[in-house]
């Protein structure tokens, strides 16, 4: 059985949220614990790819710009979906 209960009912009953939202979606102090690899041995097409861009807790504000600063052994092609 599933049982649900909007945000609006947890609020009534006096539930506050725990998680507040933040500015950095990765650092990579983990490594990659929060991305997962498509096609990593395909030295011409791969992908890295995370459910964080998605996610509130990331979004940004009003006005602010997502940045992506990335180091590589050799010029190659960047593509970011969002």
């Amino acid at each position: 059985m599933l049982h649900t209960a909007k945000p609006f009912d947890l609020r009534k009953v006096g539930v506050k949220p725990t998680d507040r939202p933040e500015a950095v979606i990765d650092d990579f102090t983990h490594g990659l614990r929060d991305w997962y690899t498509l096609e990593a041995n395909n030295p011409h097409h791969w992908e890295y790819s995370t459910r964080k861009l998605a996610d509130p807790k990331w979004r940004g504000q009003t006005g602010q710009r997502l940045t992506v600063q990335v180091q590589t052994e050799k010029p190659n092609e960047l593509v970011i979906i969002t």
